[in-house]
């Protein structure tokens, strides 16, 4: 099913929708209660919806509260007159439209429990996390081979994989450190989110200086619309969560970091 928080027009969501997915204009006409040639000039945006159409409409689309909220608030919005009712609307949009894209949400995890000592020394630098992942790929699974991979002294290496193996990230078999449990997630108000980003953004700066031709990086400053920058973000996010999704099921080979910023300037 097509994501309706990623549609800042209802019309263009309902056109796609019977474009892309099981569901014909004669299914919408028939949820909605309307004759299929106004349900076509609704999809053509020459007709409007109203509000119990509409609502029809959410329910045969089985739309959770949130997402109904979000389409009738669309629809009222295309019929409002009044400038301070429109704005009213947008913010409710937009109020909408963020809680969505949480990404304890957008990745489908389940709620993250309390930040630990555990967890605040995990995300306090990059290395363990580094090592945690890097215990995924049998090719560097033995000390040795992991310090020269991140270039970490033995000694350093081998205090962050005791700490590893104590919070139960990681096991040991005789001189092997392989992965034990992961997906380990920051909740976003958590007050080591920023200094997670840091880390991993100062990696990210030193890669672009030193193998500026093997790596991909990439920084630039546009102006664009508001519908723009909304459907860019939410790309954004289906892409990340796409990523995730594929390299779950990737062969542990390589050791990367995916690093993406997308803001308003303000």
């Amino acid at each position: 099913m097509l994501n309706v928080f990623q549609y800042s027009r209802y019309f263009r969501f309902l056109r796609d929708l019977s474009q892309k997915e099981d569901v014909t204009v004669t299914d919408l006409a028939k949820a909605a209660e309307v004759q299929r040639p106004y349900m076509s000039n609704v999809l053509a945006d020459r007709a409007y919806l109203n509000t119990e159409q509409a609502f029809r409409l959410c329910r045969f689309l089985s739309f959770s509260q949130k997402e109904q909220d979000y389409f009738l608030a669309l629809v009222e919005l295309e019929k409002a007159s009044s400038g301070e009712y429109k704005n009213f609307l947008k913010k409710k949009i937009e109020a909408l439209r963020q809680d969505s894209e949480k990404l304890i949400n957008k990745l489908e995890r389940s709620e993250a429990p309390k930040v630990s000592e555990m967890a605040a020394e995990y995300y306090s630098s990059w290395e363990y996390c580094a090592l945690h992942v890097l215990t995924s790929i049998p090719e560097f699974q033995k000390l040795e081979a992991m310090a020269t991979k991140l270039r970490l002294p033995d000694s350093f290496t081998q205090d962050c994989l005791n700490k590893l193996l104590s919070w139960g990230l990681i096991k040991q078999e005789r001189d092997r450190y392989i992965w034990a449990s992961g997906n380990i997630h920051i909740p976003s108000n958590s007050a080591m989110v920023q200094l997670h980003h840091k880390n991993w953004r100062d990696k990210s700066i030193e890669d672009a200086r030193m193998n500026p031709d093997s790596s991909l990086h990439f920084t630039s400053v546009y102006s664009v619309s508001q519908d723009d920058f909304v459907e860019v973000k939410d790309q954004m996010l289906d892409l990340i969560k796409a990523y995730n999704k594929r390299a779950a099921g990737s062969k542990e080979e390589e050791l990367v970091c995916m690093n993406l910023d997308f803001f308003r300037l303000i």
